[in-house]
C-alpha cells in the first residue's frame, strides 16, 4: 500500500509541474529589441528577477529588481509592483534556462495583471547586443 501512496504522489507532483510549465509557456514573449523601443513609455515596466547582487552588478537601465527571496517566492509580487493592473510587465532573469522571469510572470498573471512577457534572452543577451545598461550608482553604461 505505501508502494502505490508514493507512485501516485510522485505522479501528481509531475502533473503538478508539468501544468506550472504549461502555464508559463502561454505568457507571451518579447525580445531585446521590443523591450529597447518601449523603455521609458508610460506603463511599460521592466523586472529583473536575479538576485539584489546581480541587479547592483549590472541591469537593463530603468528596470526595477525583485528577487524570489523578497517576494517570499513570488507569493507576495503585486506589493512590488504598480498597482495599475493594465501596467505592461516584462520579466527577465539570466537567459534562456532560468526559471525565475517565467514563475514571477506567472504570479503576476495570477495577481490579476494582464499585459505579462518574459525576456527568455535576459540579462546576457541584452549584454551582448550592446545595450544600456546601469550599475548599483545608478550610472548608465553604453557597450
Amino acid at each position: 500500500m505505501p508502494r502505490v501512496l508514493l507512485i501516485f504522489l510522485t505522479m501528481g507532483l509531475f502533473l503538478l509541474a508539468s501544468a506550472a510549465s504549461a502555464m508559463a509557456q502561454n505568457i507571451p514573449e518579447l525580445n531585446a529589441d521590443d523591450i529597447r523601443k518601449r523603455l521609458g513609455e508610460p506603463g511599460f515596466v521592466v523586472v529583473d528577477t536575479r538576485t539584489n547582487q546581480e541587479y547592483l552588478r549590472g541591469h537593463i537601465t530603468g528596470a526595477i529588481n525583485i528577487s524570489s527571496q523578497e517576494s517570499r517566492m513570488y507569493r507576495d509580487i503585486a506589493r512590488f509592483l504598480p498597482q495599475d493592473k493594465n501596467t505592461s510587465l516584462v520579466f527577465y532573469c539570466r537567459g534562456e534556462t532560468c526559471s525565475l522571469a517565467p514563475d514571477a510572470a506567472m504570479a503576476a498573471f495570477r495577481a490579476g495583471y494582464r499585459h505579462v512577457y518574459t525576456y527568455r534572452g535576459g540579462y546576457p543577451d541584452w549584454q551582448s547586443k550592446g545595450y544600456p545598461v546601469s550599475t548599483a550608482d545608478n550610472n548608465t553604461i553604453r557597450n
